[in-house]
C-alpha cells in the first residue's frame, strides 16, 4: 500500500500511512522502523496548514507519543507546540495537556509538571466513566511530582486518590504504579506494614496489567522493603527481577535505534534531493548559460560606470581639496589682515596715551605751553585711533571673513541692539581690553563700563563673565 502512495505525491494520504505504519510497528516492538514512519510523518507535518489537514491534532499527538517513549522529552514537547489550541476534542486536549505534564515530569520541572496536569483534567470530557479515570491519572500524577520532591504529605493525599479511581475504572497499571510510589513513602516514613499493604495490591495489579515498566517499578519497589526488613534472599531475588526488566526495557528503547531512524530519514531527504537535482540539471544549464550571459555584461557595463563615477569623484575631491586650500589660505590671510587691523588700532592708541601723556606734563610746566603743531598732531592721532564708520566697513569686512556670519548671527539673536553695541560686541568677541575698546571707539573707559553694564541689564545678564560667554557662544 505504500508504494502504491508514494508516487502519488500526495501529502494527506502519505501522513495516514505513515502514521499508521508507525503504530503497527510500535505495537510489533520494531522501534527503529516505527519511529522512522513518525519522523517522516512529522516533516510532512510540517509542512501543512491547519486547513491542508484540519483534523491533525490526533496524529500529532501520537508522534509527540513516540518521541516520548524514545525518551527525548524535548522533541515531545515541540510536537505538542504544533497542536491546535484549543482543540476542538476535549479528549485529545486531555491526551496532550497530560503528555506533556509527563515530560515535564520527566525534565524535573516540577511546577510546569503540574500546571499541565491541571490543565489535562480542567475540561469536561464528556464521559463520566473516562472523566474519573482521567482524574485518577492526573492526581497520581501530580502526587508523583511531589514525591519526587521528598514532599511526602503533599504527595500521599493526590497519590491515595490516584490509586482510588483508577482502581475504580480499571487502569490497573497507573494504579500499579501509584502504589509503588505509595509504598515507597511509607518504607521512608518507617511503616512497613502499610508498605507492605500497597505492594501487594501493587504486585496483583501488575501482573493483571502485564506491563514491563510496570514490573520494574514493583520490583525495585520489593527489593527495598526486603532489604529494610532484613530478608537479604528476597532482596536479591528481586534485584535480579528488577535488573532482568531494566535490561529488557533497554534494549526495547535503546537510543541506538533512534538514531539509526533519524540517519536513514536524513539519508533519504538527501538521496530525494540529489535526484531531484539530478533532474533539473538539464533544464538548469540554459538557464545558467543565459544568466552568466547576461552577469557578464552586466559586470562589463557596471565596470565602466564604476570607472566614470571614479574618475568624477577624483576629479571632485581634487576639485574641492583645493577650494578647501584656498579658503584656508583666505582665511589665514584674512586673519593676519584682521591682526594688523587690530594691531594698528592697538599702536595708535597706546601712541595716542603717550603723546598725550606727554602733552600734559609740558602743560603743567609754568614756563612751557603746547604749541600749535603738537596740539594738531595730537588730534590727528586721536582721529586716527578712533574707529570711523569708513574703518568700521573696512574692519567689518575683515571681521566676517574670520568669524563668518557672526554679525548676522548677533543680529538675528539680539536684534535690539544700537550700532554702537554692536561695534562693541565684535571689539570684545577680538578679547580687547576695556581701554583698548575706549580708544577704537573714542569713548572714556568709563562709557566702555556703561555700555557694558547696559548690555548685561538688556540681556537679563548677571555679571562681566557672563556676557563673554554669550558673546563668544553666538
Amino acid at each position: 500500500m505504500l508504494r502504491r502512495a508514494i508516487p502519488t505525491d500526495d501529502p494527506y494520504l502519505l501522513v495516514g500511512i505513515y502514521i499508521h505504519s508507525g503504530m503497527v510497528n510500535m505495537e510489533d516492538k520494531n522501534y527503529s522502523a516505527a519511529l522512522l514512519d513518525y519522523l517522516r510523518s512529522y516533516d510532512l507535518f510540517k509542512r501543512m496548514s491547519q486547513q491542508e489537514y484540519p483534523e491533525k491534532n490526533y496524529p500529532l499527538y501520537t508522534i509527540a507519543l513516540s518521541f516520548y517513549q524514545f525518551n527525548d522529552y524535548q522533541k515531545a514537547l515541540e510536537v505538542c507546540g504544533d497542536l491546535e489550541r484549543p482543540m476542538a476534542d476535549p479528549f485529545h486536549h486531555t491526551l496532550s495537556a497530560n503528555l506533556m505534564g509527563m515530560c515535564y515530569l520527566k525534565l524535573e520541572k516540577y511546577d510546569s509538571a503540574r500546571y499541565w496536569f491541571n490543565e489535562a483534567i480542567n475540561i469536561d470530557i464528556g464521559r463520566p466513566d473516562l472523566q474519573l479515570g482521567w482524574q485518577g491519572i492526573t492526581d497520581g500524577n501530580i502526587g508523583h511530582t511531589w514525591y519526587l520532591q521528598d514532599e511526602y504529605d503533599k504527595a500521599i493525599p493526590f497519590l491515595k486518590s490516584g490509586v482510588e479511581k483508577t482502581t475504580t475504572t480499571n487502569i490497573l497499571d497507573n494504579a500499579a504504579g501509584f502504589q509503588c510510589i505509595l509504598a515507597d513513602i511509607y518504607l521512608s516514613k518507617g511503616q512497613s506494614d502499610l508498605a507492605y499493604t500497597y505492594l501487594r495490591d501493587a504486585r496483583r495489579n501488575t501482573y493483571l496489567a502485564g506491563k514491563d515498566d510496570n514490573y520494574l517499578k514493583l520490583y525495585a519497589a520489593l527489593s527495598r522493603y526486603y532489604r529494610q526488613t532484613g530478608d537479604i534472599a528476597h532482596t536479591l531475588l528481586y534485584q535480579d527481577s528488577m535488573l532482568y526488566y531494566q535490561n529488557r526495557l533497554n534494549t526495547e528503547l535503546d537510543d541506538n535505534l533512534k538514531v539509526q531512524a533519524e540517519y536513514k530519514f536524513k539519508n533519504e531527504q538527501w538521496l530525494d534531493e540529489s535526484a531531484r537535482l539530478k533532474a533539473e540539471t538539464q533544464h538548469q544549464k540554459g538557464i545558467r548559460n543565459l544568466i552568466l550571459g547576461i552577469l557578464f555584461l552586466l559586470l562589463i557595463v557596471a565596470l565602466l560606470f564604476y570607472n566614470r563615477q571614479r574618475m568624477k569623484h577624483i576629479f571632485k575631491e581634487q576639485q574641492l581639496s583645493l577650494e578647501r586650500k584656498q579658503a584656508e589660505e583666505e582665511l589665514a590671510t584674512a586673519r593676519v589682515q584682521l591682526d594688523d587691523f587690530t594691531n594698528s588700532l592697538r599702536e595708535k592708541n597706546a601712541l595716542l596715551e603717550q603723546f598725550t601723556h606727554e602733552m600734559q606734563k609740558l602743560q603743567g610746566q609754568p614756563d612751557k605751553a603746547m604749541s600749535a603743531e603738537q596740539s594738531q598732531i595730537l588730534d590727528q592721532l586721536r582721529l586716527s585711533a578712533i574707529l570711523t564708520d569708513e574703518h568700521w566697513e573696512e574692519f567689518r569686512g575683515r571681521f566676517e571673513k574670520v568669524h563668518g556670519g557672526y554679525l548676522l548671527r548677533l543680529r538675528s539673536k539680539l536684534p535690539d541692539l544700537s550700532p554702537a553695541e554692536i561695534r562693541f560686541m565684535a571689539l570684545a568677541k577680538l578679547q580687547l581690553t576695556n581701554k583698548e575698546m575706549s580708544g577704537i571707539l573714542g569713548v572714556s573707559p568709563d562709557s566702555i563700563r556703561m555700555m557694558r553694564h547696559r548690555l548685561r541689564r538688556k540681556l537679563n545678564l548677571e555679571e562681566d563673565g557672563s556676557l563673554e560667554e554669550m558673546i563668544n557662544s553666538i
